[in-house]
């Protein structure tokens, strides 16, 4: 699966881009005042995206983007593109009124899945002592 840039996206891959801008913004703590500057769009033409009232253009979803702080088009090797196509697919169609709670659920096991993976880091670390270059073998990386 290819990534695509803000601009090669069609109107439905944009405007289903665009229906997170509001909950990512409210989570960066700012305004639509505040991101419309920061974007170079007006407050209404943000307002109107954020509403669901307008698709934006390539131009102006990479200007949002880039403004809260969001890459674009991210690479991701082979297996996690594999892995992101069949979540994807598999969310699409858990009915919309039980999506949240199996999505909340798929996130709790992965952070947990991670918390585990850190720990047995750590102690991987730990148990090669405090010498130079402990962490980078716990990571299978040639010492310091």
């Amino acid at each position: 699966m290819s990534r695509k840039k803000f601009a090669e996206m069609d109107a439905k891959e944009r405007r289903a881009l665009a229906d997170g801008i509001a909950d990512l913004r409210e989570s960066k703590n700012m305004t639509q005042d505040q991101l419309a500057d920061a974007a170079g769009i007006s407050r209404q033409a943000l307002s109107n995206v954020e509403r669901g009232e307008s698709t934006p253009s390539g131009k102006n979803l990479a200007a949002i983007m880039g403004a809260l702080g969001v890459a674009e088009a991210p690479e991701f090797d082979p297996e996690t593109e594999k892995w992101l196509v069949i979540v994807g697919t598999l969310a699409e169609k858990i009915p919309a009124r039980r999506r949240q709670k199996a999505m909340d659920a798929t996130q709790q096991y992965l952070l947990l899945s991670v918390a585990a993976d850190i720990d047995d880091f750590a102690l991987a670390a730990l148990r090669k002592g405090p010498r130079d270059g402990a962490i980078d073998e716990a990571m299978g990386e040639p010492g310091a």
